[in-house]
């Protein structure tokens, strides 16, 4: 059986919700390496489980290979970024930030599965932009599910270059 599968070798062609994912794996008691490499396959190539556990082992170990050296790469902050045709902003101004935003940041960035509520405060839609200026909408908790599906340079970007992410990054390389 063949299958064509789309290989993420960048950060920028992984979601957010995919790393979420992995994170949670990653977290697993007992976890097997060769249930480790499967699982990287299906959640990082969208494949199901069954079709994995069909492919060539050698295929297995290029796949994961290339996922661990996109994981591996080093973010930076992205001001802007585009997500199904709404572009989002970092938030210009962190140190003005509200009582409750902080109070989400600090409560969302101490547990991986909450990365998507965290960067849903620290990114918005664009509503205006002036030259290298802009406003972002008002805070809106209920709209985070959306940052799941962001690029994860974008998304590791900000939470590291924030200084706020308190996350164990040195786990995702070491395996």
């Amino acid at each position: 059986m063949k299958v064509k599968l789309t290989i993420p070798e960048k950060q920028e062609e992984i979601t957010l919700g995919q790393y979420m994912a992995y994170q949670k794996l990653l977290s697993e008691e007992d976890l097997e390496e060769d249930f480790l490499a499967q699982k990287v396959v299906e959640i990082f190539c969208k494949v199901n489980l069954a079709i994995v556990r069909a492919m060539p082992l050698y295929d297995i170990g290029v796949i994961t290979q290339k996922v661990a050296k996109a994981l591996n790469e080093k973010p930076k902050l992205f001001k802007h970024f585009d997500l199904n045709g709404t572009t989002f902003g970092f938030i210009p101004h962190l140190d003005q930030i509200t009582f409750g935003e902080y109070i989400d940041l600090d409560t969302f960035f101490t547990n991986e599965d909450d990365l998507h509520r965290a960067l849903n405060v620290l990114y918005r839609p664009v509503v205006t932009t002036v030259g290298d200026m802009y406003t972002i909408e008002k805070y809106d908790p209920t709209q985070a599910s959306i940052m799941r599906s962001m690029p994860l340079n974008v998304a590791l970007g900000a939470s590291m270059g924030s200084g706020l992410w308190c996350g164990d990054s040195s786990r995702r390389a070491n395996r």
